[in-house]
């Protein structure tokens, strides 16, 4: 899932403390606590972990320009807002260059959040302050990061990392319950992952059209990442917290778990090729009272493409711009009652038949050229042509009935 929102409606994700501070004047605690701060107006960890993913789609700064000063541009070519995101550098399994950011498109060589010995209020200020105040300060509060997002951030460090190595194995594959997850993936009363992501995870694309994202392939190729939005909720959007509604740590695992075994796509389908082989056996060409019956015989493999089919017969095409009924068995067909082209293609076998083509059309002295396309291919065949119970007169092509 990338920094991208495409999909999401970006309701944004107020900061409710200033709400919660008044109710507590009234004596209001327990709504005040609802409302993710306690009486004593504790820091929000679980907006933390949104805003370690993005903070300004959660607090609403303008997206900060150009490069984080501290993100080591000789290192890695990223540009951008994307510097200055907690994550980039640090991971999405909190371990930093030790993890999964230790090589690779993402690799900065800086260190990790997971187990590290400072205070929460150190934290805090590394977070805000310049580097003049304090060592290796990230000086967030120049980019639009307040005290209060500041703290919701160290909340977050302090209370809410988990070592993903505790539900992700070495393959990429989740420690999780699938039928479990299975459950809590579509049977919420509220919230349930599939109202937003559809049954097979496909509704909301945070790729475009040519690379499409989904939760499948997030579960696929970054199950840490995956974990984190289960758990923490996506920044700048309406998808929430399964931490926030009570979830546990391993309960999000079993949802991820069901994200990779299940029927969640990764990628678009890949289509067969058109037709892979294509080739004429053999054909012929009868005419009779009501014009020309052909028939040609073919093998082919790998063609599915119904709206592929076109035919010419001696260079006329007498179907042009008309789309293939689809039938039983294979079948495929062009035309009307009067005139029609039958395609069957049933186990590699194709058998085209042409009813009542106009005698004038076809030249059969030498036989009849009949073209036929499948998808992206194309092959010609010379069929031999007879009459039958009929005259063909040299002028006008006009077909008359044995006397």
């Amino acid at each position: 899932m990338r920094s991208r929102n495409e999909g999401y409606s970006r309701w944004g994700l107020r900061d409710l403390r200033p709400i919660a501070r008044w109710l507590a004047t009234l004596g209001m605690t327990t709504a005040a606590i609802l409302l993710g701060a306690s009486a004593g107006l504790a820091a929000d960890g679980v907006r933390g972990g949104q805003m370690y993913d993005e903070w300004w789609a959660v607090n609403g700064a303008p997206e900060p320009q150009g490069e984080h000063p501290l993100y080591p541009t000789e290192v890695n070519s990223l540009r951008g807002p994307d510097t200055f995101r907690c994550k980039e550098c640090h991971g999405w399994d909190y371990r930093g260059a030790a993890g999964r950011y230790g090589s690779g498109s993402h690799f900065t060589g800086i260190r990790g959040v997971l187990g590290s010995s400072k205070s929460r209020q150190e934290m805090a200020d590394m977070i805000q302050n310049s580097p003049a105040v304090t060592p290796n300060g990230h000086d967030l509060a120049s980019y639009g990061l307040s005290n209060e997002d500041a703290e919701d951030l160290a909340e977050f460090l302090m209370t809410l990392l988990i070592d993903t190595d505790d539900f992700v194995n070495g393959d990429k594959s989740l420690k999780g319950d699938p039928a479990q997850g299975s459950i809590w993936y579509h049977n919420l009363t509220k919230g349930a992952c599939k109202n937003c992501h559809g049954l097979d995870g496909t509704l909301i694309n945070f790729g475009d059209e040519e690379e499409p994202e989904w939760v499948g392939t997030v579960a696929a190729d970054n199950p840490w990442e995956l974990l984190h939005k289960i758990r923490m909720g996506h920044p700048g959007s309406i998808m929430p917290s399964w931490t926030r509604l009570g979830g546990s740590d391993q309960s999000a695992a079993d949802i991820g778990r069901w994200i990779q075994v299940g029927d969640f796509p990764v990628a678009p389908p890949v289509l067969p090729p058109a037709v892979g082989e294509f080739t004429v056996e053999s054909g012929s060409a009868q005419l009779s009272k009501n014009g020309w019956t052909i028939r040609v015989n073919a093998t082919y493999t790998g063609f599915d493409d119904p709206n592929g089919v076109s035919i010419r017969v001696d260079g006329v095409d007498h179907f042009a711009g008309q789309t293939p009924k689809e039938g039983k068995n294979g079948k495929l067909t062009l035309g009307t009652d009067s005139r029609k082209a039958i395609f069957q293609l049933t186990k590699g076998k194709l058998k085209l038949l042409m009813r009542n083509l106009p005698a004038a059309d076809l030249d059969p002295s030498d036989g009849v050229s009949v073209t036929v396309q499948l998808g992206g291919r194309m092959t010609s065949v010379v069929v031999p042509a007879s009459i039958t119970n009929a005259t063909l007169a040299e002028t006008a092509g006009a077909v008359h009935p044995v006397q």
